[in-house]
């Protein structure tokens, strides 16, 4: 990761933020207001750590001065999960491939074609229009463009 800007975290800050803030984005979970004002509390504090320009001081809303004197020590545990990040070796692309090879063969049998097959075609349907323009005006993919028509006869039990 290399700094684009003030903050080394800006991943967490956009994405773990987010799933803290908004627990029920993962959960299947209904947040209570007291519930959301701590998740307030912790969110807060998760920013603090993983931003490196902000100190807290008596001026300090009251939500941050829960954790104030922590936040230093939050601050060095992020500083040093970016140094290890950094100091990470780079993982070869065909590594990363093999891995991935790997791990789709051990969930194989669990994959169903046709349940995926009619998941796709339902999305198409959907979309039908959109699809049909955006493929109708690339000229590049005009052979895709009949094999689409041909699965909507198909599929769809149009003639």
């Amino acid at each position: 990761f290399k700094k684009q800007t003030n903050s080394p975290s800006s991943l967490l800050l956009r994405y773990w933020v987010n799933v803290l803030k908004n627990p029920e984005f993962v959960f299947d979970t209904n947040k209570t207001p007291i519930v959301d004002s701590c998740l307030n509390v912790i969110t807060q504090a998760f920013m603090d750590a993983c931003t490196t320009n902000r100190k807290l001081g008596h001026d300090s809303p009251s939500n941050k001065l829960l954790y104030a004197k922590d936040a230093e020590n939050y601050r060095v545990m992020v500083k040093e999960f970016f140094v290890e990040v950094a100091s990470t070796p780079v993982i070869a692309i065909g590594d990363i491939e093999q891995i991935l090879q790997k791990q789709s063969a051990s969930y194989a049998a669990r994959f169903n074609q046709m349940v995926a097959l009619n998941g796709i075609y339902d999305h198409l349907v959907k979309y039908r229009e959109q699809v049909r323009t955006a493929v109708e005006n690339n000229e590049e993919v005009q052979e895709a463009a009949s094999k689409l028509e041909e699965i909507f006869r198909r599929i769809g039990g149009e003639r």
